[in-house]
C-alpha cells in the first residue's frame, strides 16, 4: 500500500460552513483518476448485537428489522440498515448499524454539491479492520476525535461491535480554556504544539491536571466500553490501538497501557516508520474502498447509480396515487355507462312488453324492439359514432306508441269525450256518455 497524497482540513462546527471547507479540501485532491470514494457517516446511528440460533442468512435478513422494531426509538422504515454477521456452528452473531434515511440522504446531497461522488459511506468505527488480522489477537480501535470517540472491537479481523461516543479532545480544550481565560483557539494550537501528557509531579502547573483530569475520564469511557465486550462475546482483549487526532497527543499511549495493563499501540500506516494516528485513521478509511465487509449506508434507494433516491421515491409515490386516482375514476365512470345502457335496454324490453299486451301489436312485442335496438346499435358503431347507447329510448317508443296506437270508431265522429278515460271505461262516446258513479 502506498499513499499517494494526504489532506487535512478542520470542519467548522456548523453545518452551513462545512459545504465550503469540503469544497476546500476537494480542491487540495486530484480526483481525476479515483475510481473509489469512502466517507464517514456524519450522522447519529444505533448499533445492536443480536444473535440467532441458525446459521441460514436468507433466513436472518427479513428478521432484523423484526427485531430492531422493539429496541430502537424509531421506526424501522426511516432507517437505512446495514450489518455485519459472524457464522459460528449453531449460532449467527449478526452487528447491526441503522441510521436516519433523512440524515442519510441530507449527507449524500451535501456531498454531491461539493462535486463528491460516493461510493462508499460507512460507520466511522468501520476503519478499524484495518488493524487487525486472521491472526491478531482480540482487540480493541479507539478513534479519538475531536468531538466524537469511535470504539471498535474485533476478534481476529472480525468486527464484532461498535459505539460512539460524543466527546473527544474538544472538551480538554474547552475545560483548558475555563482554566487559563484564553480563547479556545488559541488553547487549541497550543495542545497541539505543546501539550502532553505527564505523571503527577510537585512542580507541575495547573493545566498538567486539568489534562491529567479529562483523560482519566476518557479510560473509564474506555473501560465501559471493554467490559461490556468481553462479558457479551466471553473474549479478552489483548491489544489497545489509539488512531485519530487525539492519539497524537504525548504520553496518552503509555498511560493508556498502565491503566488497562495491556499493550497499547499508536496507528501505523504500512511501510512508514513514524506513527502518525490521525493519518492511519484517514489511510484505514480508504483501505474500506477495496473490502467488501464495509458497513455501508450506500445500498438499497441509495446506492451509487440507483435510479430511485429518497426524493424520487416520493415522487413516484404521488405519481402513482394520482395514476390510481385517475384509473378508477375511468373505471367508475365505464361501469356506470355500462349500467345505465343496461337499464335501457331493460326498459325498452319492459316497454314492449306492456305494449305488445295493452295494443296487442306484434310490432311491439319484446322480440322485436330487442331486434330494433341491436340493429341501431350495430348501425351507429358502423358509423363511428362515439354514442355507444341505442337511439331508441323508452321515451321515444311510447311516443311512437302513441302515435300509431288505433283509434275506436266512435273518436272518427265529430266530437270527442271530455273525459276519455270515463269514456274508453263505460264504452260509450259523443254526448250521451257520462262517467260511471263510484258506490258509496
Amino acid at each position: 500500500m502506498k499513499v499517494l497524497q494526504y489532506e487535512t482540513l478542520p470542519l467548522p462546527v456548523e453545518p452551513e460552513g462545512k459545504g465550503a471547507a469540503i469544497r476546500t479540501l476537494v480542491g487540495r485532491l486530484n480526483l481525476a483518476h479515483v475510481k473509489q470514494v469512502v466517507a464517514n457517516l456524519d450522522q447519529p446511528v444505533f448499533v445492536r448485537n443480536l444473535e440467532f440460533p441458525f446459521s441460514d442468512l436468507k433466513k436472518i435478513e427479513p428478521l432484523i428489522s423484526y427485531e430492531l422494531d422493539d429496541q430502537i426509538p424509531m421506526d424501522v422504515d426511516d432507517l437505512v440498515i446495514t450489518h455485519g454477521h459472524t457464522v459460528q456452528k449453531d449460532k449467527t452473531e449478526v452487528l447491526v448499524v441503522a441510521a436516519s434515511r433523512e440524515g442519510v440522504a441530507e449527507q449524500l446531497r451535501m456531498l454531491s454539491a461539493c462535486g463528491v461522488e460516493v461510493t462508499k459511506l460507512v460507520h466511522p468505527g468501520n476503519p478499524a479492520m484495518f488493524f487487525s488480522g486472521p491472526t491478531d489477537p482480540c482487540t480493541v480501535v479507539i478513534d479519538v476525535g475531536a468531538r466524537v470517540t469511535h470504539m471498535a472491537a474485533l476478534v481476529r479481523g472480525t468486527l464484532l461491535t461498535l459505539r460512539s461516543w460524543t466527546d473527544g479532545m474538544e472538551s480538554m480544550v474547552a475545560a483548558l480554556a475555563r482554566y487559563s481565560s484564553q480563547d479556545e483557539h488559541q488553547v487549541r494550537d497550543w495542545l497541539n504544539l505543546q501539550g502532553r501528557l505527564t505523571a503527577p509531579g510537585q512542580h507541575e502547573e495547573g493545566f498538567e491536571q486539568v489534562i491529567r483530569t479529562e483523560v482519566e475520564r476518557f479510560f473509564e469511557e474506555w473501560r465501559r466500553f471493554i467490559l461490556s465486550f468481553q462479558t457479551r462475546h466471553q473474549e479478552t482483549v489483548e491489544r489497545v490501538v489509539l488512531i485519530g487526532n487525539g492519539a497524537r497527543l504525548p504520553g496518552l499511549a503509555t498511560a493508556a497501557a498502565a491503566f488497562f495493563d495491556v499493550p497499547v499501540q499508536v496507528g501505523l500506516v504500512p511501510g512508514e516508520t513514524l506513527a502518525d494516528p490521525k493519518k492511519a485513521s484517514v489511510v484505514a478509511l480508504a483501505y474500506l474502498g477495496s473490502s467488501g465487509e464495509a458497513l455501508n449506508f450506500r445500498r438499497g434507494e441509495f446506492s451509487l447509480g440507483a435510479k430511485d433516491s429518497l426524493v424520487k421515491k416520493k415522487a413516484l409515490a404521488v405519481v402513482l396515487g394520482l395514476s390510481l386516482f385517475f384509473t378508477m375514476m375511468v373505471g367508475a365512470s365505464l361501469f356506470t355507462l355500462w349500467r345505465l345502457e343496461k337499464e335501457e335496454r331493460d326498459l325498452l324490453g319492459l316497454t314492449g312488453q306492456l305494449s305488445s299486451e295493452v295494443l296487442g301489436k306484434r310490432l311491439y312485442d319484446p322480440a322485436a324492439i330487442k331486434k330494433q335496438i341491436k340493429q341501431k346499435t350495430q348501425k351507429t358503431r358502423a358509423n363511428g359514432s362515439d354514442q355507444f347507447l341505442p337511439r331508441m329510448s323508452a321515451w321515444v317508443l311510447l311516443s311512437q306508441i302513441s302515435e300509431k296506437m288505433p283509434l275506436n270508431a266512435a273518436l272518427e265522429g265529430d266530437a270527442a269525450p271530455t273525459d276519455p278515460t270515463a269514456a274508453i271505461d263505460s264504452g260509450k262516446t259523443g254526448p250521451e256518455a257520462k262517467p260511471e258513479e263510484k258506490p258509496e
